[in-house]
């Protein structure tokens, strides 16, 4: 028998990373493929979300820059406990260099300053956060 607090819960965050997504989409004009798991929170979807990006586009660049896979957390705990050390396993077991890691969740005791400049610079060839390709976001995109 199902819980119906935790189908509910798991509707819930589906909904909120369909938009975010869609509203990066429109604001970024970038091309993003969803996945359309139940729980994108454990390591299984991770690990499978990490290797395909990693297969299709590891090593290649874009307009000078290495693509990026952001990875959307319900929260400061969830991204800190759950999905960055999940990411961080990945990566190193794929051989990826784990500064290719960015969080930014908004509070200043997990992101400082240097990943804020970090993150306002994914895009701006030649700087350090471009070299960002895994960024781990809370409430971001809104």
């Amino acid at each position: 028998m199902t819980d119906p607090k935790k189908d509910t819960k798991d509707r819930e965050a589906t909904k909120y990373y369909k938009q975010r997504i869609d509203h990066a989409q429109k604001k970024y004009e970038k091309t993003l493929e969803k996945f359309n798991e139940r729980s994108v929170k454990n390591e299984e979807f991770l690990k499978n979300a990490i290797s395909i990006f990693w297969e299709r586009y590891g090593g290649k660049t874009y307009e000078n820059l290495p693509p990026k896979l952001a990875i959307f957390a319900a929260n400061v705990k969830e991204a800190t406990d759950v999905v960055r050390p999940c990411v961080e396993k990945i990566l190193s077991d794929l051989n990826i260099p784990l500064s290719t890691i960015l969080v930014n969740t908004g509070d200043s005791t997990v992101t400082k300053d240097e990943d804020i400049r970090n993150f306002n610079n994914l895009d701006v060839v030649g700087t350090e956060g471009s070299k960002k390709q895994f960024i781990i976001l809370v409430e971001k995109g809104r």
